[in-house]
């Protein structure tokens, strides 16, 4: 998840890899100042600019973003989300309340590499829809009912095979 950035950065600084000690103190310092002043954060943060510690907040240590692994569920949807609605993360990112932006492209990123999008979309493809509509007050019930009432028959086929390029092995049509 986290980059090494070896080229300089806009005031002339090499950009690294945050270490666990900046992760607390960062986190320690958004408790003191909020989320809403990261100048005044930055400004305790050596070698760190105001952006910097803002995305490193908000896209990996903020209490509400999960940074864990993903489930099949959570794939079947980022697939079927940008089959439907193409790359537009911004729209995308509603169906996934505990993901950052850029853990909901990378994922995708990951996916598309391993070639398990395509055995995903077949999933996806046999997924039997629920006759009635649905009924959600926010993104977050939302997300829950796309949890709850995704066959995942098909995808438990898909991840227990050995290797994940020999799709031929995989009998998505039994």
């Amino acid at each position: 998840m986290e980059a090494i950035y070896e080229q300089p950065s806009h005031n002339g600084m090499k950009r690294q890899k945050f270490t666990a000690d900046e992760d607390t103190q960062l986190i320690n310092l958004v408790n003191i100042y909020g989320t809403h002043s990261w100048k005044n954060v930055s400004k305790h943060m050596k070698n760190r600019t105001t952006r910097q510690c803002r995305e490193r907040y908000n896209n990996y240590l903020s209490p509400s973003i999960k940074n864990g692994p993903w489930t099949q569920q959570e794939d079947i949807l980022l697939i079927s989300k940008v089959k439907t609605m193409g790359p537009t993360w911004c729209k995308i990112v509603s169906f996934f309340p505990t993901r950052s932006d850029v853990n909901i492209k990378n994922r995708y990123a990951y996916l598309v590499s391993k070639g398990r999008a395509r055995a995903l979309k077949h999933a996806i493809k046999n997924t039997k829809p629920k006759p009635k509509p649905i009924q959600a007050e926010s993104s977050v019930e939302l997300f829950n009912y796309a949890l709850d009432n995704i066959d995942s028959s098909l995808t438990e086929k898909i991840f227990a095979s050995d290797s994940i390029f020999d799709f031929d092995s995989i009998d998505l049509y039994p």
